[in-house]
């Protein structure tokens, strides 16, 4: 988890409050969640970011070929999934079927997030014809 000033993950957690804010007022963010435990922007990834102390998390979305937001940073599946895959030419089935149900929607994001009471999310957009899209 990273936060808010790239503060350590065991600074901001010995910091945090409990009630959606640190006892320094820093608001501690985990950016794709936990990377650094488990694969960025997946749902296993958000709630370890959220058990750890964050206050909020940062996703990216991009869209399916079938317009489905789906939370992912790079524009292909390579880095993180090993298919060189372009994400906008995969239809939301195959994605799920390329990744075994590994990369999900921001539906299913919103609510892993919003099991956490006072957690936010906030969300990116790399590929500005997402937000247009989602938008619509």
């Amino acid at each position: 988890m990273r936060s808010v000033g790239h503060t350590s993950s065991s600074v901001a957690a010995a910091a945090h409050r409990g009630d959606g804010h640190t006892s320094s007022g820093v608001v501690a963010v985990a950016h794709r969640g936990d990377p650094y435990a488990v694969r960025e922007n997946t749902l296993p990834s958000l709630r370890s970011a959220l058990r750890r102390g964050a206050d909020a998390v940062e996703i990216d979305v991009r869209l399916t070929r079938d317009g489905v937001p789906v939370l992912l940073h790079d524009a292909t599946l390579e880095r993180l999934w090993g298919y060189e895959l372009p994400l906008a030419e995969v239809t939301s089935r195959e994605l799920r079927e390329v990744t075994a149900n590994g990369v999900p929607t921001l539906q299913e994001a919103l609510t892993a997030i919003c099991e956490s009471p006072a957690a936010r999310p906030l969300i990116d957009f790399p590929d500005p014809a997402a937000v247009r899209e989602v938008d619509q």
